[in-house]
């Protein structure tokens, strides 16, 4: 068995630029003991959040769109997952494309 199913009907297309910024605005509040930030992917929208001890909670909304700018489509399951946003972060300034 592995993490990440291989047989997940789950794809996620979206705006590098737009992900990248809204995880670094988000990953402000998290702590340096345990940096995360929560992926829920639902129903036309992407919500990003986190929360820290002092910092409080950040929370943004990506809705599904068209727009190069900011586009960003889902298609599969609803489904939430966390990351350490330094990982993801990285992976995105990774990509080539936009």
């Amino acid at each position: 068995s592995s993490f990440i199913p291989v047989d997940s009907d789950s794809c996620l297309h979206i705006n590098t630029k737009l992900l990248a910024d809204s995880v670094d605005r988000i990953s402000i509040v998290t702590v340096e003991k345990f940096k995360a930030i929560k992926l829920a992917i639902e129903d036309e929208i992407i919500k990003i959040t986190a929360s820290g001890e002092s910092k409080g909670i950040g929370a943004e909304k990506l809705p599904y769109s068209d727009k190069n700018e900011s586009f960003c489509q889902f298609t599969g399951t609803n489904l939430a997952i966390g990351f350490n946003p330094i990982y993801i972060s990285n992976v995105l300034n990774a990509v080539s494309e936009e």
